[in-house]
């Protein structure tokens, strides 16, 4: 018979296969959705050394976690990038004067050679972090027998969720705060945190979680955009001096504004929606 354990070795092995087969396929393909799954990847990674910390070194987890991260956010450079040329490439105004058109072409240019530059630290990064063997080494340290039972499984994704819950509770006073940019920040990355983490723990609620990971990947889905607007816009500000861009500016920023409001009252639709629902206090139910 299969053991919970098992199955959460199984998810972890997964989570190396596909980081393995996206950074390998991230100099050999054109597609953006390598960068993407690579960084996915390494995210559930280090929310798996979180949640199983105990069975590693503290030694091991360091280092790990260092270049998991190191990995982990250079990715992410090259992605937001990503995003926001596709972002201009489909540039939601109304039709442009001509001034404004050219405003918009410096800008793509703009990131589109930031991206360049970006993709050549990012090939540099991987070929580093494949020399690391680090996931080899995570491989076998996961492989390893550890004693660990289905209760004592439970008992500990009852203690990771529940944590996690808590801390993105913890900025529900901020929803209907707009402008509370940092804040709202922090409260995509504690439902990021949350999601990769009852991810780990789906071979515990194959089923019920299901729905309750897709309700937090549109939370997240939802501030991560409210977040890359807040960013273009304060990158857009640090443009301003650019004459290139002085008929273009002043429209994009009132694009972004309303792009930004749009993704915001959205999330507050959501929240108030799960909140309604009580799906919050279902997740804490699920793993009591």
């Amino acid at each position: 018979m299969e053991t919970i354990d098992n199955r959460l070795n199984q998810t972890i092995f997964r989570y190396l296969t596909a980081l393995a087969a996206h950074l390998d396929n991230i100099p050999k393909s054109h597609s953006i959705e390598h960068v993407h799954e690579a960084r996915v990847a390494t995210r559930r990674l280090r929310a798996a050394l979180w949640v199983l910390k105990k069975q590693f070194s503290k030694k091991e987890r360091k280092k790990w976690g260092k270049t998991l991260s190191r990995l982990s956010d250079v990715l992410s450079e090259t992605r937001d990038l990503d995003v926001h040329i596709e972002f201009l490439k489909n540039f939601p105004g109304a039709a442009l004067s001509k001034k404004q058109a050219q405003g918009l072409n410096e800008l793509a240019t703009i990131y589109k050679i930031r991206r360049r530059d970006a993709q050549t630290k990012a090939l540099a990064e991987v070929k580093r972090f494949n020399k690391t063997k680090i996931p080899d080494q995570i491989g076998r340290a996961v492989a390893q027998d550890n004693g660990r039972d289905d209760h004592g499984l439970r008992a500990l994704a009852r203690k990771k969720v529940t944590r996690c819950l808590k801390n993105l509770l913890a900025y529900e006073p901020y929803v209907k705060k707009p402008h509370a940019r940092k804040k709202l920040h922090r409260m995509r990355i504690e439902a990021k945190h949350l999601r990769y983490t009852l991810e780990l723990f789906q071979a515990i609620y194959p089923g019920e979680s299901e729905e309750y990971l897709r309700n937090l990947v549109e939370i997240q889905r939802a501030l991560g955009s409210v977040h890359e607007f807040d960013v273009w816009l304060e990158q857009a500000r640090a443009l301003k001096n650019n004459r290139q861009l002085s008929g273009f500016l002043k429209y994009y920023h009132h694009e972004c504004e309303k792009c930004r409001k749009t993704w915001y009252e959205k999330f507050v639709h959501l929240w108030k929606k799960h909140k309604h629902a009580k799906t919050w206090q279902k997740i804490y139910e699920m793993v009591s």
